[in-house]
């Protein structure tokens, strides 16, 4: 049997954390909140360093190579290098929040509030526009050459290399706010709003799996594809079997000290750790034993 354990937490923002962000090459990982501080936290020490203080609320960080980038609730993109953390370039092209950053095939997507996906090349210099909807686009996942888009049109658009809508889904019950992507099965699951998971396959088949009280925020796909988490605003993480679609452990305050608020993001560390960060104002580490 699967056992979960709370290893470590990481305390020193001041509000609501909304995102986080790993670089594997490292042991470190980057958090951002309503509080506007990006901090850079050591896994190890669980000691945090404030990298920069925004205006305004962060509402996700990305890291790609050399770059820390994060988006805000006042629209704005701001890039730091990754090496000294000095500023690197400031954006600004509406005042819609910034829900996702993503990076594919030398490009930059950003996913607003204004339903549309800006484009930037390598050099942050703005390249295209793709508007979507008029509603928020919450999540960017990129797959080979395709991009999987999700928000509160409801719907699901799956993008080519040509930016063209070669896929769009529109029958769910709520806003969606997170997808992962099983590459083997080629299925696609969403989270969202009616707190049901949805399992898309390549066939157009659809199962779906009552998950969650409330809202599901995020879900986080395991690095060897058998397991996947899912955070809701029902304080609570839950861990399932991937083929099975079944339940394996809630993860709350009562058996294991989750969160006492809403979790907001969850993101594997390695392939035994992940980390959540909640309204709690805590990001906290499990650690998943396997028989």
């Amino acid at each position: 049997m699967i056992k979960v354990v709370n290893i470590k937490e990481f305390i020193g923002h001041r509000q609501a954390i909304y995102s986080l962000a790993h670089s594997p090459s490292e042991n470190f990982f980057y958090s951002g909140g309503a509080d506007g501080m990006l901090v850079k936290w050591d896994f190890e020490s669980a000691e945090g360093l404030l990298i920069a203080q925004h205006d305004h609320a962060i509402y996700t960080v990305a890291c790609f190579g050399n770059f820390i980038l994060t988006g805000t609730n006042q629209g704005e993109l701001t890039i730091f290098d990754s090496n000294n953390y000095l500023l690197v370039k400031k954006l600004k092209w509406n005042n819609f929040p910034i829900f996702d950053i993503q990076f594919s095939n030398g490009l930059y997507y950003i996913a607003s509030a204004n339903g549309a996906i800006s484009v930037f090349d390598k050099q942050f210099n703005k390249v295209n526009e793709i508007q979507l909807s008029n509603k928020s686009l919450r999540q960017l996942l990129p797959v080979n050459n395709e991009l999987i888009v999700v928000g509160s049109e409801p719907a699901l658009w799956v993008l080519s290399s040509q930016n063209g809508i070669s896929e769009k889904k529109s029958d769910f019950n709520g806003s969606l706010f997170t997808v992962i992507y099983h590459p083997d099965s080629q299925t696609m699951v969403t989270g969202g709003r009616g707190a049901i998971l949805h399992f898309l396959s390549s066939q157009n088949s659809e199962i779906q799996v009552n998950a969650h009280l409330l809202h599901i925020h995020s879900l986080a796909l395991h690095p060897d594809q058998t397991l996947f988490l899912s955070s809701s605003m029902d304080k609570t993480i839950k861990l399932w079997d991937f083929d099975k679609k079944t339940l394996l452990k809630v993860i709350d305050k009562e058996k294991y000290n989750g969160h006492t608020s809403s979790v907001n993001k969850i993101l594997w560390f390695d392939r035994n750790r992940f980390i959540s960060c909640s309204d709690d104002r805590t990001i906290k580490c499990f650690e998943i034993i396997q028989p």
